[in-house]
């Protein structure tokens, strides 16, 4: 994406667009949920390990409850409830997508608390799940934080975290 500067040459967008960091600047993110954080190379979906949608990581969920991870908009809520798009102030565009195949599960086991354009702080719940039932009934509770805009991500952290720590950076 790009974005018109002074009227020299154009400029790359941080995140895919609109505002937000400097061009190069590294931005942080937060995990949007507790459990356990991994790599997105690690995941139980072979599609989001090899990173088909965007890089990101992935949170084995402790807790069934998923956070905005920083100030932004929810973009989309998927009408299956198990996933959100979501564009943080700075600028990173999100796909939060809880457990593997769960769009099987049309809704069942999700309940939303956000919708489509909604603005929300950092730390406002935006979706809750019941674990035991998305275990099981899905092949995996994984929930897949990806950004979608081609940034790349370093994790900086792994393991157990809580909602809303940093655990990786983008560029």
């Amino acid at each position: 994406p790009e974005v018109e500067s002074d009227g020299s040459a154009p400029v790359a967008a941080a995140g895919g667009g609109g505002g937000g960091a400097p061009v190069g600047e590294k931005i942080k993110l937060c995990s949007p949920m507790t459990g356990s954080v991994h790599p997105m190379c690690e995941s139980p979906d072979a599609a989001f390990a090899m990173k088909a949608m965007g890089d990101g990581f992935f949170v084995k969920p402790a807790k069934g409850e998923l956070v905005a991870p920083a100030d932004g908009e929810v973009m989309m809520v998927f009408p299956t409830k198990h996933a959100i798009g979501f564009k943080s102030d700075d600028g990173v565009e999100f796909l939060f997508h809880v457990g593997v195949d769960t769009v099987k599960l049309n809704g069942q086991g999700f309940e939303t608390f956000v919708t489509d354009g909604q603005k929300v702080k950092k730390g406002d719940v935006l979706m809750k799940f019941d674990m035991d039932f998305v275990k099981k009934n899905a092949p995996s509770d994984a929930a897949m934080v990806i950004l979608t805009a081609g940034q790349l991500v370093t994790m900086d952290k792994t393991g157990d975290v809580q909602a809303l720590d940093e655990v990786a950076t983008c560029q």
